[in-house]
């Protein structure tokens, strides 16, 4: 009987250490796509906790400038394009935005300077179009396009960032920094119903002249914009924006100008081109003067192209 029970005793113990041998080399035996799963399934779970536990977080970072008049030294503004084109029904846009540098001081010296340019797309994503190396300056005039004939994230722009430091050329003075944002111009249904202004002078603030091109042998149009300064102002601030309405009152930007101050330039200019069969059927203005007490003026202009 005794050695009965030993032998009994002696398979147990080993029948319990080829379990334990099983369970503690499972990692070692997994093959490939078990580990895999096991991968997905931990991503899987550690994203839903995530979600759950900081809902509809938005890492992006929007710059906390503000809309300001314009700076004694550099003048800086934006010309923004939209080039349209239609095919098979559906028009698209592509856009071209240009940073102008240029001198307002009323010294001889020179100026240099470096920048930075971004905008904030209709869907809240920050564009970071341009960042210049910290120990690059370049000498005023300067034109910069940041952006050329591309598609933009989300169907376009709702504001627009400039980030400038400048010092006077061959000198290591303090920086001085110029940080401001532009709204983009908008247009309504609403807006557009109620514009009767034909008249394309502000009286006093500025002046333009429209040419207005369409060639129905090649389905293609182009519209030109020349704009005079007429305010005396020691100080000023103007965005401009001009929309097409197609025949079907769909409205699009074209050509627009932003954060405009110029002690010594008095003119501006732009030119769009329109390709396909786009049929318009109204050209609008939209321009917004700040004069030197900062009082704003909006202003409109409507005329029916036919």
């Amino acid at each position: 009987m005794g050695k009965a029970y030993l032998i009994i005793m002696k398979k147990s113990k080993t029948n319990e250490t080829v379990e334990k041998q099983s369970i503690l080399s499972f990692p070692n035996k997994m093959n490939n796509l078990t580990f895999l799963v096991v991968c997905l399934g931990y991503f899987l779970v550690m994203t839903v906790l995530s979600l759950i536990i900081s809902p509809g977080v938005n890492y992006t970072v929007i710059p906390e400038y503000e809309h300001k008049m314009g700076d004694p030294i550099v003048s800086v503004y934006f010309r923004k394009i939209d080039t349209l084109t239609e095919q098979n029904g559906k028009i698209s846009s592509k856009e071209t935005l240009t940073v102008y540098l240029e001198d307002n001081s009323t010294n001889k010296e020179e100026y240099e300077v470096n920048y930075e340019v971004s905008g904030l797309t209709l869907g809240d994503n920050m564009d970071y179009m341009y960042t210049g190396s910290r120990a690059n300056f370049i000498t005023m005039p300067m034109t910069h396009t940041v952006k050329s004939q591309v598609s933009i994230k989300d169907g376009g722009y709702k504001a627009l960032f400039g980030k400038i430091l400048y010092r006077e050329k061959g000198t290591e003075d303090e920086l001085t920094s110029y940080e401001f944002k532009e709204d983009v111009i908008t247009l309504t249904k609403r807006e557009l119903k109620k514009i009767s202004n034909n008249d394309n002078v502000l009286e006093g603030k500025f002046s333009f002249t429209k040419s207005t091109i369409i060639d129905k042998e090649t389905e293609s149009a182009s519209v030109s914009i020349t704009l005079s300064m007429l305010t005396e102002d020691d100080s000023y601030h103007l965005d401009f924006q001009t929309f097409i309405v197609t025949a079907d009152g769909e409205i699009y930007p074209i050509i627009g100008f932003y954060g405009y101050y110029a002690t010594k330039k008095k003119t501006l200019s732009g030119y769009v081109n329109l390709s396909g069969n786009i049929e318009i059927k109204y050209l609008v203005v939209k321009g917004i003067f700040i004069d030197s007490s900062e009082e704003k003026t909006v202003y409109y202009y409507k005329e029916e192209i036919k």
